[in-house]
């Protein structure tokens, strides 16, 4: 009788444990989601340092960090500078509750001379994890850690959680690159804004292009060492062509042309071959 009395007891002390492990597991869940739920983070980053408003209000100075309730705001950065007029920058962020948005601005003086990026995040239902890309100029380059993605705007899915570095080109703007963390269970969508290449270095850039198409066109092919000692000369790019002659290593000759594999070159005023880029490098021909 006893010996039932104890088990009875038992089996009570172990409901009451239970009961208060999920009452104490309820009360918890409530306080962290509807009485103290996680706050959102906004991260702002600017060159030079600017003035930070939200929703109209001033709130600090970049480098800034701030906590808000998860909603959409109003963010405008004015930069402090006092060499030269900046333009001031407006966005609406939608902030969300246990996610970091960071806003990254770098101050031009004309419209299309500012650059950066805002990065923020959205629950995936599927608890899977994508990253969208947007920008200005539309049809930039995308890159993923040095792997070419495609034509933006894009939306990627083949990546996993963690950090992997973006970088933007687009002919006319200034290359763009910076890193994310990507989250599982998120997905994370940049909008990234370009800066135009002033207009004297993309004439400096074209004038370089000349330059170098121009020394170019007089390249040298160096014959390098060969098992045989010598490299045979061919009348075409193929080593089924007849051999025409055949040089030594450290000869030089002008380059005429390319082709996969293969170089021509001038072996004297009236004799052109093509020879094995294998047994050959180029050099610029001294002016």
């Amino acid at each position: 009788m006893f010996a039932k009395l104890g088990d009875v007891r038992k089996k009570r002390f172990i409901f009451i444990a239970i009961f208060l492990l999920v009452l104490a597991l309820v009360a918890f869940l409530v306080w962290r989601f509807v009485i103290n739920p996680a706050k959102a983070m906004l991260v702002v980053e600017t060159d030079p340092v600017s003035q930070v408003f939200v929703n109209g209000e001033q709130v600090g100075k970049t480098p800034y960090e701030g906590e808000f309730e998860e909603h959409e705001i109003d963010l405008k950065l004015v930069p402090e500078s006092f060499e030269q007029a900046l333009m001031p920058y407006e966005t609406k962020v939608f902030l969300t509750s246990g996610v970091e948005t960071i806003v990254r601005r770098e101050f031009g003086a004309e419209e299309g001379m500012s650059q950066g990026e805002e990065i923020s995040f959205e629950k995936e239902a599927n608890g899977n994890v994508s990253l969208s890309v947007v920008s200005v100029p539309e049809g930039a380059s995308l890159y993923v850690d040095q792997n070419y993605i495609d034509l933006t705007p894009v939306k990627y899915n083949d990546l996993d959680p963690g950090i992997h570095v973006i970088m933007l080109q687009a002919e006319g703007y200034k290359e763009r690159s910076f890193s994310v963390q990507l989250i599982s269970g998120y997905s994370l969508t940049a909008y990234v804004e370009m800066a135009k290449v002033p207009e004297e270095e993309a004439q400096t850039d074209e004038a370089k292009d000349g330059e170098e198409i121009d020394e170019n066109a007089e390249e040298l092919v160096v014959i390098l060492d060969t098992p045989t000692g010598f490299l045979r000369v061919r009348a075409e790019a193929s080593t089924g062509a007849p051999e025409i002659t055949q040089v030594k290593p450290g000869e030089e000759y002008l380059l005429l042309d390319k082709q996969e594999d293969w170089y021509e070159i001038q072996i004297d005023e009236e004799t052109t071959g093509w020879i094995s880029s294998q047994y050959a490098t180029l050099k610029e021909q001294s002016q």
